[in-house]
């Protein structure tokens, strides 16, 4: 790669419309998502947003602006279900299509693992977006504050598109990362050694997703409810049904297995850890008072 491939564009003036700003903002983007910034070309960006949104007296239609600009710049990056095109020599992510290719030809745990690479490197994006797009955000939430509801917090924003565009789409194939993890699971309760730190680190994207549209701030765990606690309950009773009930001690062993399992890895957040034991704690009881009636 040679020097004039590694440096921004010249930045824009003060007063440069969208179009130009855009442009420019476009490359940096790339080149934050692909190779880092330096301070330099960080701050390059940063002032470009901030100039633009304040060229005109309307900072709110101009935040907007370049909110929606960032919203098609995700979309396309991740792979858009609609019209725009995707520059192949541009798009290091194209993670439909990638990680489609590899639960066809990948193990579980490989599939998983190059999720959760992915995963690091397009939070690790995202936070440094938030940053950089401090200014039109803070105009923003002043009018999600008054109750318009168009705009989303910008890192909030890249959690949605990553749901929406890479999660969701890997849910509904025939394998997906919930299934994957499944298997694992019951390899870990055969006895098998699993690398359970992946377990825990896709799971915790599972909660990540969770968004609670009244309140931005709040964790919220429907995706991690929906997507893998459900079938891990499931699952549970399913492996427990199976069992025999042993001696009086059996399920007691029982029991502390599967709090063990959620201290290590199922559990995403302390906040939900007692709802989950609680659950788990139902199913393997339920299981021996059928064997003791």
């Amino acid at each position: 790669m040679t020097e004039a491939d590694t440096q921004l564009p010249t930045q824009p003036t003060p007063k440069a419309d969208l179009e130009e700003t855009w442009a420019f903002l476009h490359v940096g983007i790339d080149r934050l998502f692909t190779e880092g910034l330096d301070h330099f070309d960080y701050m390059r960006l940063y002032s470009t947003i901030y100039n633009y949104c304040t060229s005109l007296p309307d900072a709110q239609a101009c935040s907007t602006n370049v909110y929606v600009k960032l919203k098609e710049y995700l979309a396309t990056r991740l792979g858009s279900t609609g019209e725009v095109k995707i520059p192949l020599k541009s798009i290091r992510f194209k993670l439909i299509y990638i990680l489609l290719q590899r639960i066809l030809k990948l193990r579980g745990k490989e599939v998983l693992r190059h999720y959760v690479d992915e995963w690091d490197h397009y939070t690790r994006g995202a936070s440094h977006l938030n940053r950089l797009f401090t200014y039109p955000d803070r105009v923003l939430k002043r009018e999600r504050e008054k109750g318009n509801t168009d705009t989303l917090p910008i890192y909030t924003l890249a959690l949605v598109q990553w749901k929406e565009r890479v999660f969701l789409p890997l849910q509904q194939q025939e394998i997906t990362l919930t299934t994957l993890i499944l298997d694992l699971i019951e390899q870990d309760r055969n006895g098998c050694d699993i690398d359970q730190t992946l377990i825990k680190d896709v799971l915790s994207s599972f909660a990540s997703l969770g968004i609670d549209e009244n309140d931005f701030g709040r964790k919220c765990f429907d995706v991690y409810r929906a997507h893998f606690l459900e079938p891990f309950l499931t699952t549970t009773k399913d492996y427990y049904e199976k069992k025999s009930f042993g001696s009086s001690d059996t399920h007691v062993n029982w029991l502390q297995s599967e709090e063990t399992r959620i201290d290590s890895y199922v559990c995403p957040d302390t906040d939900i850890r007692d709802e989950i034991l609680s659950k788990c704690v139902d199913v393997v009881r339920g299981k021996t008072e059928q064997e003791t009636e």
